[in-house]
């Protein structure tokens, strides 16, 4: 795992905020809390041209100079050499209005953003009741996608190319990958019945909501992306998603709200959810985006947008997003082999989408802020994963029905993940060996 700055930032009342450092690299002793006082509406107008750059420079200064830990460690991350990487994670503790700010601008005195070298990209940490476990879960391929694609009234076949494209390469590279893909635009799924020799590609169209989920809890993904529209509407966030019924209207008929994600076991065990839809991370003073709510009630991490984005960089996103994402399975699946323990970590992936969109509105007069628009949560404790761990045949008797419930069972389950967790994976043979000795005295 890299090293990593984290600064929490905390309620207080009107625009005063606490701010503090809880994590980095270069300092041990991280001080006392500090106020920071940061009007979002008194920051640069980022509807007006080239806003950005200043915008990011006064929220850097302001964070800097209001947490002297927080300088320091921006200070060390600045320095570091160009094959280091030092994300810089942003802790948000009920403070829903500090969603509003554009933290992935942050820009140095030199106008140079922090979020365009990989070696400081920006992400999000959201509390969860439900954090992350604290042993780690078993990693095996294949690893396993459901794409969830539907925008009424856009094209999704570029979608699915850029997805597709990067799924056959990194097969190429040696990931093996099945996807389920869920479709709600018909010409996308004539498209895809034409499809040959791919007997890890499953493809269904999007009936209704009911279907959809029992697909998602009964698939169990690894990653799920969607490819929809996103709303906010009397205080809620939902997905919208079409059928093939629903081309040539208004109206997209399956929707799904936080509570119907979030009650699926599919959707709570995926060990990220990308929403690529316009709105799908937008958040207000009353509202959570979606995204947010996602990881602060249970989902491991979340990628969505912080406002309505056009199509054309959605497909950006897509196109260079899953590369890298794949990239880090890959590695992470070779390394989890070997007996190693991984954390997965997915803040680097968003650095070549983020490139790849400022570069497609490059020839525009003024900087924008399309590149900034996408944001990872992720929860406070980090995902580990580690290969499976091998059988060990427990004879009759010794534990079941008749002498322990099934709660004891999850506890003695639980115990003894615990204990082989902290067995060098060289010695976990001989500990088997021995175990199965001991049972069949």
């Amino acid at each position: 795992m890299s090293d990593q700055i984290v600064v929490r930032i905390a309620r207080m009342s009107g625009n005063k905020r606490l701010v503090e450092l809880q994590r980095a690299p270069n300092l041990s002793d991280f001080g006392d809390v500090q106020f920071f006082e940061c009007d979002p509406s008194a920051l640069p107008d980022l509807n007006q041209p080239d806003a950005v750059r200043s915008y990011g420079q006064v929220l850097l200064t302001k964070l800097t100079s209001s947490n002297e830990m927080v300088r320091k460690a921006v200070e060390y991350a600045l320095g570091i050499g160009p094959a280091a990487n030092c994300p810089i994670y942003f802790h948000l503790r009920s403070v829903s209005d500090a969603e509003q700010f554009f933290w992935e601008t942050l820009c140095d005195d030199k106008g140079k953003f922090l979020a365009w070298d990989k070696r400081w990209q920006v992400g999000r940490i959201a509390d969860s009741p439900r954090s992350a476990p604290k042993n780690p879960v078993p990693f095996q391929a294949p690893v396993k996608i459901m794409a969830i694609i539907s925008a009424l009234g856009v094209d999704a076949i570029p979608e699915w190319d850029a997805f597709y494209k990067a799924v056959n390469e990194a097969r190429a590279g040696g990931l093996p990958i099945r996807v389920f893909a869920a479709i709600g635009d018909e010409n996308l799924f004539d498209k895809m019945s034409t499809i040959a020799n791919d007997n890890q590609l499953t493809s269904v169209p999007i009936a209704n909501q009911t279907d959809l989920l029992s697909r998602i809890d009964e698939f169990g993904p690894h990653l799920i992306h969607f490819f929809c529209h996103g709303s906010t509407a009397f205080g809620q966030s939902e997905l919208q998603l079409a059928t093939f019924n629903d081309a040539g209207s208004n109206n997209s008929s399956v929707k799904l709200t936080i509570d119907d994600l979030l009650t699926n076991a599919g959707v709570r065990d995926a060990w990220l959810v990308t929403l690529n839809c316009c709105e799908g991370g937008a958040a207000t003073k009353e509202v959570h985006s979606l995204t947010h709510s996602l990881v602060s009630q249970g989902v491991y991490a979340a990628v969505g947008m912080m406002e309505a984005v056009d199509a054309l960089d959605a497909h950006e996103f897509c196109k260079y997003f899953y590369p890298a994402i794949f990239m880090k399975l890959r590695v992470t699946l070779q390394t989890v082999e070997s007996g190693n323990i991984e954390t997965l970590d997915w803040v680097s992936a968003l650095y070549a989408p983020r490139v790849a969109i400022r570069d497609r509105h490059k020839d525009e007069k003024k900087l924008g802020r399309q590149w900034a628009l996408p944001v990872l949560y992720v929860q406070p404790e980090p995902l580990r994963v580690r290969a499976p761990r091998p059988a060990v045949p427990v004879p009759p008797g010794m534990i079941g029905p008749t002498h322990a419930s099934q709660e004891e069972d999850r506890g003695h389950e639980e115990t003894i993940e615990g204990l082989m967790s902290m067995i060098p994976p060289d010695k976990l043979q001989d500990f088997l060996q021995a175990l199965r000795d001991v049972r069949a005295k």
